[in-house]
């Protein structure tokens, strides 16, 4: 940082109210709100070191309210659209866990079924079976039969 006033130190402080501080920018050149936070911040700096250079003391009062740096209407407008996406995420997970239930609900449809068809036709191989052991002419001529 360059120095304005070579001589700074045979002037007073009360004569200039300037201070000089060394403050990082670390931000993004297009990015309006993080310089404005950086220019607040660096003059809350500078602030604080002249107050502790003279030996002031500063405490704001506690019912003291500032100006935001948004107003009203366009902190709602943010709310609102910050409650939007909120809602618009939760209902896509809604949809995502109905699909998956849905999805869960045609396998167990599926393996009932398979269960269903193996459990029938087990029984039917039994039948064939117990036919064939205890009933061997008559297992031959149904089977004719029905060919």
């Amino acid at each position: 940082m360059q120095n304005v006033y070579p001589n700074k130190g045979e002037i007073p402080f009360l004569e200039l109210l300037a201070i000089d501080t060394k403050f990082d920018n670390d931000f993004k050149v297009n990015d309006d709100l993080a310089f404005e936070q950086a220019c607040y911040d660096q003059a809350l700096t500078a602030c604080k070191d002249a107050m502790k250079l003279h030996g002031l003391s500063f405490e704001k009062p506690k019912d003291y309210f500032t100006e935001t740096m948004k107003t009203e209407t366009h902190m709602e407008k943010v709310n609102s659209k910050i409650a939007e996406m909120k809602s618009n995420i939760e209902k896509a997970e809604q949809r995502k866990a109905q699909r998956e239930r849905k999805k869960m609900s045609k396998e167990v449809e599926r393996e009932t079924l398979k269960n269903r068809n193996d459990k029938k036709k087990k029984t039917l191989d039994t039948i064939e079976s117990f036919k064939k052991s205890k009933f061997p002419s008559l297992a031959v001529l149904i089977t004719t039969r029905l060919i």
